[in-house]
């Protein structure tokens, strides 16, 4: 299946150095997958890319950041970059 191809790969990738993947999915999938041993083994969850409004309603991502500045509404094409728990705002590019 998809999910034991995806699970292999990443496991396997492990052993082989300086890999990075970007996982990219809406909070909900990120929530299914999150106990998995490899996800708990591969991912830290203070660090990643949040795009648009959200981040302060949800409870995946470790973000240490006051709560009063992540409610703050963000006009399109901003997000935050979350390192060691810290969200900092960025403006994300898009080809027009």
């Amino acid at each position: 299946s998809a999910k034991t191809n995806l699970t292999n790969l990443i496991t396997n990738c492990k052993n082989l150095g300086n890999i990075k993947f970007i996982v990219v999915d809406n909070i909900e999938g990120i929530t299914g997958i999150a106990f998995e041993p490899w996800f708990q083994a591969s991912v830290a969850l203070s660090e990643g890319i949040w795009i648009g409004n959200g981040i302060a309603n949800q409870f995946t991502l470790k973000v240490t950041t006051n709560s009063r500045v992540l409610r703050a509404e963000l006009p399109p094409g901003f997000g935050y970059a979350i390192q060691k728990g810290k969200a900092e705002l960025i403006k994300l590019m898009a080809d027009e």
